[in-house]
């Protein structure tokens, strides 16, 4: 059907450079449009095939710290420890520096930052910090807990 039409305007005496031309532009302004998403597949695909970030995995990506909870072709999510999420372009974890705490080890410490009024007993306050510590199943006795 669009060789007939063209075979048409041609036979019309309608000139098909211009078309051409028109037909060119369209095609290099729709490429620079899908640039960045054709880049963010492949950076996907990168992504899946290196196995440099997986699914539960911490990560520090531009100042946003929290755990990837999906890996999708074109974007990972990745949801902070207070229930924030990101959506983050995989373009952007392949041409930006993004810090994996559990890449090669699982174990990850953790550190908080606890107030206490100037008059506590520091010993006791330390004692208590510690028995916490130790009272959830998932906080590792080897090495232990230790509040400075």
């Amino acid at each position: 059907m669009f060789v007939g039409l063209l075979l048409a305007l041609s036979s019309v005496g309608i000139d098909l450079t211009a078309l051409s031309v028109l037909g060119g532009a369209v095609g290099v302004g729709i490429g620079f449009g899908l640039q960045k998403l054709a880049s963010n597949y492949v950076s996907g695909f990168v992504i899946l095939a290196e196995r440099s970030m997986r699914i539960g995995d911490m990560v520090l990506v531009d100042g946003f710290e929290g755990r990837i909870v999906d890996i999708k072709a074109r974007y990972t999510v990745i949801r902070a420890l207070n229930g924030r999420e990101s959506i983050v372009p995989n373009e952007f974890l392949i041409i930006n520096r993004v810090e994996n705490f559990t890449l090669m080890d699982p174990k990850l410490s953790q550190t908080t930052i606890v107030s206490v009024a100037y008059d506590s007993d520091v010993d006791l306050v330390r004692r208590l910090l510690i028995e916490a510590c130790e009272s959830q199943e998932r906080v590792l006795k080897d090495p232990a807990p230790m509040p400075f």
